[in-house]
């Protein structure tokens, strides 16, 4: 049983790691862009009609990725056996975790990118709009009590897993 306990105490170490590396990756990445940005003078290219197609780019991929994230976690995540034990459910919810973090990153990753290129502010609110639903998709009591649906003794298990992170 302990054993048990601290291998799923490491898988929620794993998730909350990954999450943590997207997030602050994607921060990151934006903070050099604006570093750059500032440092060339500008940004890379000043045609106004490129950056609107860019905009529409990137609001059609943010159209398709929330969506498509929540259908595709939805759909994982039932797949996974209500009767297993918890170590076994945190196994296997991390693969629905990964694919909707990935979803989530396209998106913001290219107006990071269309950001340093053209220097658009709009850019800039759609990644934070971005990262404010990935800091909100993070696994903590609250969601991982909502998306596994643990009960009884695995709920409990669970809230002392949170605890001992």
């Amino acid at each position: 049983m302990e054993n048990n306990q601290s291998a799923g105490v490491m898988q929620l170490r794993r998730l909350r790691m990954l999450h943590r590396a997207i997030f602050f990756s994607l921060l990151f990445f934006f903070l050099i862009t604006l570093l750059l940005n500032f440092l060339n003078g500008g940004p890379m290219y000043d045609d106004r009609d490129f950056a609107e197609v860019l905009l529409y780019a990137n609001l059609v991929m943010l159209a398709l990725a929330l969506p498509a994230a929540g259908i595709v976690f939805r759909k994982k995540r039932k797949e996974i056996p209500a009767e297993a034990d918890l170590t076994t459910k945190l196994t296997l919810y991390q693969s629905p975790f990964v694919i909707r973090l990935a979803l989530w990153e396209v998106p913001a990753m290219a107006a990071v990118i269309f950001f340093m290129m053209t220097g658009m502010v709009v850019f800039a609110g759609i990644l934070i709009f971005m990262l404010v639903v990935i800091l909100l998709g993070a696994p903590g009591k609250g969601t991982l009590l909502h998306d596994l649906e643990p009960e009884g003794r695995q709920r409990e298990e669970l809230l002392q897993m949170m605890e001992e992170r």
